[in-house]
């Protein structure tokens, strides 16, 4: 089963080389790697560096349109079943891809969404934290982990055809274009954990979400948009109430820059706490006959 890994990249020479060659360095043999350069305007510096790797990797240009539209254009060269993005400043474990083959094989489900454990990791390489899941948060469900924002993007590796179904990332995010397809996968199909970190995930100064002044904004509106229109019956079956979902959302949430959602996830907490003191009490008046206490 062939593995497209797709490393989207803009102005990125700093890591790439890194990024590229622990795609290559794959254990699993069955994989294509794709680079795309999303208008890189660092003089040919991005661009050097992936044309060196020759017929090693598959390399295109393209206008500059955003991640999104990078992703789409590696999405629609893949001559893969499965598809596995890699960030170009992150990096991948040797058997990232052939720990999750084997994962697949293990399930018996060809057509699977796999995920993983991740590290973060400094500008030297330097490990700054180890996130193992099953012993960070109380739940593994898909909901969970998604709305708990520690499902890793680079982590996953979905079958080509639940993306193309999903209609592609949606280009109008520029920084949640992740969130939103997971989400959209999330509602459609099922996810399976992997106990293992497979993948690191690179803290720098020169992120997007560091310099760009948008991030905040398109990112508090996403949550938003999510958070509120979320199925009941699906956050009592995950969190157990919807009290418990705000207060889970704001601890998620407690050290981000996100000040307007905080707020508003506060007020939810207070709000939704009296709501199910009051529930509680006439479920107790509708079960116990009160006339017997005269």
């Amino acid at each position: 089963m062939k593995v497209s890994i797709i490393i989207p990249v803009y102005n990125g020479s700093n890591y790439l080389e890194k990024s590229i060659n622990s795609a290559l360095n794959q254990t699993y043999n069955d994989v294509e790697v794709i680079v795309v350069n999303d208008g890189s305007t660092d003089d040919g510096a991005t661009a050097n560096i992936a044309k060196k790797y020759g017929d090693k990797i598959r390399y295109f240009e393209k206008q500059n349109g955003g991640v999104a539209s990078a992703l789409n254009y590696g999405i629609k060269k893949a001559t893969g079943y499965y598809i596995s993005w890699l960030s170009h400043d992150d990096l991948y474990e040797p058997t990232k891809i052939e720990d999750e083959i084997n994962k697949i094989k293990e399930i018996k489900k060809k057509d699977a969404i796999i995920f993983s454990d991740f590290r973060y990791i400094n500008e030297n390489n330097e490990i700054l934290e180890e996130i193992e899941l099953n012993k960070k948060i109380v739940s593994l469900d898909k909901y969970f982990v998604f709305y708990k924002r520690l499902l890793c993007s680079i982590s996953l590796l979905i079958p080509k055809k639940m993306i193309i179904k999903c209609k592609m990332f949606d280009p109008a995010y520029k920084y949640t274009q992740d969130y939103d397809m997971w989400y959209k996968l999330i509602k459609k199909y099922r996810f399976y954990y992997l106990n293992k970190i497979l993948v690191s995930v690179r803290l720098h100064s020169q992120q997007s979400s560091n310099v760009d002044h948008g991030v905040v904004e398109e990112s508090e509106e996403f949550w938003r948009k999510h958070i509120y229109q979320e199925n009941v019956k699906t956050i009592n079956s995950v969190f157990g109430s919807l009290f418990y979902f705000f207060i889970e959302l704001y601890n998620t949430f407690k050290y981000s820059e996100y000040e307007s959602l905080k707020k508003e996830l506060s007020d939810k907490i207070k709000e939704s706490y009296f709501d199910e003191l009051f529930d509680q009490f006439f479920q107790f008046r509708k079960e116990h006959d009160f006339n017997q206490f005269k």
